[in-house]
């Protein structure tokens, strides 16, 4: 599990600039549930992975093994349309707090719009 820990940290700081609480909002998961796995040392439940790896685009071989690359190439989320879409990502770049936001984060989520749109124009 120290394996899954130590990638799950790479992805928290890759997203979040290591930032547990931002990580946790992301991920919808409580910011005590994911500092106790860290403190603990804790198994992440296989319902947890899934939520990390919907909301993150992570791979989860990746996530679970170390292989592959970090992030899925399919990224799609059936449950967010386009116009979501658009509000999520206009509320997280030009709201006050953008700033927690890691470079990273922000690239993952604009190409998502960009595939959301290119998704839509072509039905």
């Amino acid at each position: 599990m120290k394996e899954v820990l130590n990638r799950l940290q790479e992805l928290i700081d890759t997203l979040s600039k290591g930032k547990i609480s931002n990580f946790s909002r992301l991920i919808e998961i409580p910011d005590g549930t994911v500092r106790h796995w860290f403190i603990r040392g804790s198994t992440v439940s296989s319902e947890h992975i899934d939520k990390i790896c919907k909301a993150t685009g992570v791979s989860a071989d990746w996530l679970l093994t170390g292989e592959g690359p970090m992030m899925r190439k399919d990224t799609t989320d059936d449950s967010l349309n386009h116009r979501e879409a658009e509000d999520a990502l206009g509320a997280v770049i030009y709201s006050r707090g953008a700033e927690k936001f890691s470079p990273e984060f922000i690239k993952i989520a604009k190409r998502e719009i960009a595939r959301l749109i290119n998704e839509k124009d072509k039905k």
